[in-house]
């Protein structure tokens, strides 16, 4: 690979090196929680990581470290298979690269193709098949346009693997408007990590995470002028009228499409289909009360975490792992 708007790092021997290098800049994945579009991180979340105040590898649960593992597992997998659907070699890198301009711009590539474009290989879950529909997936694609200004490519592709069975491969050529937003959100965001400042804070579940995990819990409460919060506050409100209001909106439609349905498993007007059934979760309560016999056959024990107990005798762990939610108080 010959470039000169990059240069390799240096190789790593360990996760922890390789995730020391990959806090010292901008990757891929990070710039999809830059621009808002990753369930992992929000920008605020990231940056308490950048600048040390989070854990760079914090615990996961089982799930998320066996999504992990097979994500690795079978990212070779899918490099090959990519290769033979498109007949081009692709091989990916030993180390990760820099940009020669912005010290800070970072990626490690899944791989290389042999006529110059980036390859990025996703495994992704049946539940979020339709965000491949027709098309690369909003984060997939602002990972390879991060990519792509490190690299100095202008062409990418992208292969999913949906549900261990269904390999979509997209050739994709890079949009340079999207890099010129994008590059403009990273330059913002790194300047807020080397000025330690944080960024402005959104609606993403672990930016309140973030922000709350680490607080005292103090009962006095903190004292602000009443033009600090008046907005803050009737923004809030509103919301929660609008949000409660598309709810009871929500709910007489589904009721009204039911109503036509009339037992049907769809509502069609000759191709056109305007509902469809989907079947959810077993209604245990109806089961219960309908066939109690069932339930007693096929109840089982289980261990079960002893909340009550825990709590009792263990009050300051508990106080310091619960979950912390934001509740506006209405006027009197």
């Amino acid at each position: 690979m010959h470039n000169t708007t990059c240069v390799p790092l240096p190789a790593t021997n360990n996760r922890a090196e390789w995730l020391a290098q990959r806090n010292e800049g901008i990757g891929s994945s990070d710039a999809s929680a830059i621009a808002g579009l990753s369930t992992f991180e929000s920008p605020y979340s990231l940056w308490e990581i950048k600048t040390g105040r989070a854990p760079i590898d914090p615990p996961v649960d089982k799930t998320t470290e066996r999504l992990r593992e097979w994500g690795n597992r079978l990212e070779p997998v899918i490099l090959d298979a990519t290769a033979d659907d498109l007949g081009v070699g692709i091989v990916k890198p030993e180390v990760g690269y820099k940009s020669t301009k912005h010290d800070w711009m970072r990626c490690n590539l899944d791989g290389w193709t042999e006529d110059g474009r980036i390859f990025e290989a996703k495994t992704v879950h049946l539940s979020q098949r339709y965000k491949w529909d027709g098309q690369i997936a909003d984060h997939a694609e602002i990972q390879v346009t991060h990519s792509s200004m490190v690299m100095g490519a202008d062409r990418a592709v992208v292969a999913a693997l949906i549900a261990g069975s269904d390999l979509r491969v997209y050739e994709y050529e890079i949009n340079p408007r999207i890099q010129e937003i994008l590059f403009d959100m990273e330059q913002k965001f790194w300047h807020c990590v080397e000025s330690d400042t944080p960024p402005d804070v959104d609606g993403h579940a672990r930016t309140i995470e973030a922000l709350t995990n680490e607080w005292a819990h103090t009962p006095q409460p903190r004292e602000v002028g009443q033009d600090e919060v008046q907005d803050i506050w009737d923004a809030w409100m509103d919301a929660d009228s609008r949000k409660k209001q598309a709810e009871r909106d929500l709910n007489q439609a589904k009721a009204q499409l039911a109503q036509l349905m009339e037992g049907h498993d769809s509502l069609a007007t000759g191709e056109r289909i305007w509902a469809k059934t989907r079947r959810g979760k077993l209604n245990l309560k109806r089961l219960q009360a309908d066939q109690p016999e069932l339930v007693t056959q096929y109840t089982r024990p289980r261990s079960m975490f002893d909340m009550d107990k825990f709590k009792a005798e263990k009050p300051g762990v508990y106080a310091e792992y619960q979950y912390t939610s934001i509740n506006p108080v209405k006027e009197n």
